[in-house]
């Protein structure tokens, strides 16, 4: 049992591996989409933490 902290942290990490590719799609995304209902977490805080993960994980700006 996660206690909620525990919970967001869990998928926080989840998140970031799956995009470490660049790309959150498909089973990835199934993955996290039951991850997300099993832990209770609100979707806004997913998709937040989606587009943050995606500017981390960006590194288009040091390879111009």
């Amino acid at each position: 049992m996660l206690n909620p902290a525990q919970r967001r942290f869990t998928l926080a990490n989840l998140v970031d591996i799956a995009m470490a590719d660049g790309n959150l799609e498909g089973a990835e995304m199934q993955l996290l989409e039951e991850y997300l209902a099993a832990f209770e977490l609100d979707e806004a805080f997913v998709n937040a933490l989606a587009e943050v993960i995606a500017i981390k994980n960006d590194r288009s700006p040091f390879l111009s």
